[in-house]
């Protein structure tokens, strides 16, 4: 399984449209669409995108990159901005939010 069918398959795990995904991603939908499909390759993309993806999933880095195929599922520790819908981390601010309220 290449880089974009892991990705799709995750956001279809996670019950999320392209569009949700692209903005939790901070990049466009054209973008996250080409990067699904195959039309841009993993080594096409900055290290700290691939981080935010293994994150937002729960996910290790091997697996995304094809070192591993366990997913490795680790706990996310993350929680929704009620006021602007972005995903943060409780623990460390990798995913970045507007700061307001959250729910969990």
């Amino acid at each position: 399984m290449n880089f974009g069918e892991k990705i799709l398959h995750l956001r279809l795990s996670a019950d999320k449209t392209e569009s949700e995904t692209a903005d939790i991603l901070r990049i466009s939908k054209r973008k996250y669409t080409k990067i699904e499909n195959g039309r841009i390759e993993i080594f096409q993309l900055p290290i700290s995108f691939i981080w935010r993806i293994a994150d937002v999933y729960g996910v290790s880095i091997d697996y995304l990159v094809g070192r591993n195929s366990e997913k490795n599922y680790k706990q996310p520790h993350l929680k929704v901005c009620k006021y602007c819908g972005r995903l943060f981390h409780t623990e460390d601010s990798i995913v970045e939010y507007c700061g307001g309220d959250v729910d969990e």
